[in-house]
């Protein structure tokens, strides 16, 4: 989910109030699929909640972010970006290389303590 499609989601639901939107509407107003909005939804459990037993969701009003649409926005920019970086180690495979040269920097700093 790209940081616009985040922000509809976002924007759509503080507009829904308490009592939610349901997955088809909000599909409808932010032209996601609804697959990938549940999915979207139940992962990120800290900023929206399901309401009752029914397929709506709303802002989840009752975290350390109070139902404040920018503070969540904010966070899930940061988190996004941290994934980015792992991404990218990942991709490149640093963290192989990252750690053959730790061990071998340190069997090549025990071996000049020996000396």
């Amino acid at each position: 989910m790209n940081t616009y499609e985040a922000k509809s989601i976002f924007l759509m639901l503080e507009r829904a109030g308490k009592e939610g939107s349901g997955i088809l509407s909000l599909s409808q107003k932010t032209h996601i699929k609804p697959s990938r909005l549940r999915r979207y939804l139940s992962t990120y459990s800290e900023f929206f909640t399901q309401v009752d037993s029914d397929l709506k969701y709303r802002l989840n009003t009752s975290n350390h972010f109070h139902g404040s649409t920018q503070d969540m926005l904010t966070a899930l920019k940061s988190e996004s970006r941290i994934d980015r970086i792992k991404q990218t180690f990942e991709l490149y495979n640093v963290w192989p290389i990252l750690t053959s040269a730790l061990v071998l920097l340190a069997i090549l700093n025990s071996s000049w303590d020996i000396f």
